[in-house]
């Protein structure tokens, strides 16, 4: 693929995103195409549900994690069942789903580093 194959707008929108708490479904099929055009070596749509089957365990509103520009809600600001220490480990998950974008983030820049330089 050449270099200006890779200036999309989904390249574009995937250099920007987050994973945070929103009501609707937000950029998951940008994070699906990117996937499948780029070898990633981490699932992130995997991740994403897992945090969510966690979040579904305590939690029964609107709001859902998903990759998004912007989020919808603070999980601090959450309602959910037996408080505890739900939230921490929770901020934890998303920690660490938020690594795992970042370093995706991170290869697909390099890629296209790459491909700029050939």
């Amino acid at each position: 693929m050449k270099f200006k194959d890779y200036l999309n707008d989904d390249i574009k929108k995937f250099r920007e995103l987050k994973i945070g708490l929103v009501k609707n479904s937000a950029d998951t099929e940008v994070v699906r195409r990117i996937k499948d055009d780029f070898n990633l070596g981490v699932d992130l749509l995997e991740l994403k549900e897992e945090l969510n089957s966690t979040l579904k365990k305590r939690y029964t509103g609107k709001f859902k994690f998903d990759f998004c520009l912007i989020d919808d809600i603070n999980i601090d600001r959450l309602k959910v069942k037996n408080k505890d220490d739900f939230i921490d480990r929770m901020k934890e998950k998303v920690f660490k789903v938020s690594d795992s974008l970042a370093k995706s983030q991170t290869k697909v820049e390099r890629e296209i580093e790459s491909l700029r330089n050939s």
